[in-house]
């Protein structure tokens, strides 16, 4: 089944070039990977991020409210 870890978890893994990791030395972690990549709602997340990457970087009033001091506060 499809779990919270599995959402939890899949983007730490979703690019293992990126962190060294070489995926066939870990075949249980390769096939769990494989699979998430599979789904459809994984595949609509994704698609959503690269929609986003294409549209540029943050604004720095973005990036304040997510990383920065006013982050937590109340809107």
């Amino acid at each position: 089944e499809y779990s919270m870890a599995d959402i939890i978890n899949f983007p730490w893994i979703r690019n293992p070039d990126r962190r060294n990791i070489n995926l066939r030395a870990y075949p249980n972690l390769k096939r769990w990977h494989d699979a998430m990549e599979t789904r459809p709602a994984v595949q609509r997340g994704c698609a959503v991020l690269t929609e986003n990457q294409r549209k540029g970087a943050m604004t720095d009033a973005e990036r304040e409210v997510m990383f920065g001091k006013t982050q937590f506060a109340v809107r």
